[in-house]
């Protein structure tokens, strides 16, 4: 791969920087703001594009050559790095890794493990942007020592599967004015694997249903037996994990996601900060359900993007809440996100089949799930149970108690 240089400027030149600039127009929306590498990023003018949409843009490239015209041409330091072997970067440094007209330099084998290496290298939710010559390109009908890998539409999208479970993830559309597939993909990484077991997210026509099936319920509780004798949601029937609870969150920070209308638990704790989170929570306010002075702050926002920093809350609880969010999992990530190391997350929630869902609950998970989703977040799993009802109908509940790692 050669550089574009620009000192020299003819018809040939002229194509190709109107490729060029095309591939990278491509990946704008992506990159805005975020920590963004570009590999093999040849000479280094689509670095100097993305540093006008990003501060933290890194080039890698194994040419010695394009990498001493980077420095000299744009004043560049690119790293030293090769896409067949491991790349020099930490675990979760890149928010999106841009990859243009790089795969088919590499063998299909050797494609597999670098998309691997992407996967390590980029944060969870990331984005891998690239492009690649397609099979019918008139330009490259044979594959040589060059280009020892060209792809077909269904064999690109099947490769980037190594980096998400969902196809859905992926996108790739081909330009064939320029030859070309532009792709896209979502690498979802901190994820529990899907199964027949599980429902662990929903679409947002049928979350936006959820939640006012949620908003009607607690209407016509409310107006049966009033707010003021609405009480306390208890995390257990376990005494022991009340008080473990009571005793995590005395004057400690304390976030209560999917609290509903009253506060949900944090009402009955003495914490010094009592946070309730809450994607109805403007609506209950709206009712006159959520006082004018609470003892907690009270935020309207769903668990999948919780708007508070990392590392903040002592002590994050929910309760009876995962079984009707939009993504259950998010959720989780979320939870982890915002607590801080050392700190404990405690979980309640019904455990449903997936033939157990109904209008208000999309979502089945069961106690496999939080284990499963323990060692994906680095979590330790202080304790867990089941507990069982007597009453016809009700469902099995589980308690978990889980702390973050250092």
């Amino acid at each position: 791969m050669k550089a574009i240089c620009l000192d020299v400027y003819n018809e040939n030149t002229k194509r190709a920087l109107k490729n060029f600039l095309n591939r990278y127009m491509y990946a704008f929306d992506y990159i805005k703001n975020n920590a963004v590498l570009d590999v093999p990023c040849g000479s280094g003018l689509g670095i100097m594009l993305c540093k006008h949409f990003s501060y933290n843009v890194t080039g890698m490239e194994m040419d010695a050559e394009l990498r001493t015209y980077a420095k000299e041409k744009y004043n560049l330091d690119i790293v030293e790095g090769d896409m067949r072997k491991r790349l020099p970067f930490k675990d979760n440094t890149f928010d999106v890794i841009l990859c243009f007209e790089g795969l088919e330099h590499i063998n299909e084998d050797e494609g597999i493990l670098f998309l691997k290496e992407v996967r390590r290298i980029i944060k969870d939710g990331g984005y891998f942007v690239g492009s690649t010559p397609h099979m019918n390109n008139s330009e490259n009908q044979f594959q040589s020592n060059e280009h020892p890998c060209c792809y077909s539409k269904e064999g690109l999208a099947k490769t980037l599967c190594v980096l998400t479970e969902d196809p859905s993830d992926i996108k790739v559309r081909a330009d064939y004015l320029q030859n070309t597939f532009f792709f896209s993909c979502i690498v979802r990484k901190l994820s529990v694997k899907k199964n027949d077991n599980l429902i662990m997210d929903t679409s947002e026509e049928e979350w936006h249903n959820c939640q006012k099936f949620e908003h009607g319920w607690w209407v016509k509780v409310l107006k049966r037996i009033g707010k003021p004798q609405i009480g306390v949601p208890q995390m257990s029937k376990d005494e022991k994990i009340k008080k473990e609870l009571e005793d995590s969150c005395k004057d400690k920070i304390v976030v209560d996601v999917g609290s509903g209308p009253l506060g949900g638990i944090i009402r009955g704790l003495t914490c010094r900060i009592g946070i309730a989170v809450d994607s109805l929570s403007n609506k209950y306010i709206e009712m006159g359900w959520i006082d004018e002075n609470p003892n907690y702050i009270s935020i309207n926002a769903p668990g999948e993007n919780i708007p508070l920093p990392p590392n903040y809350a002592d002590v994050v609880c929910t309760m009876n809440v995962l079984d009707h969010t939009r993504d259950a999992n998010q959720c989780m990530k979320e939870m982890v996100r915002i607590l801080k190391p050392g700190g404990k997350l405690f979980i309640n929630v019904e455990i449903r089949k997936p033939d157990q869902i109904w209008k208000g609950h999309k979502i089945a998970i069961n106690q496999d799930f939080f284990h499963e989703s323990a060692k994906l977040l680095g979590l330790k799993l202080l304790h867990d149970q089941v507990e069982h009802y007597e009453r016809k109908g009700e469902l099995d509940t589980y308690v978990g108690i889980f702390q973050k790692g250092e």
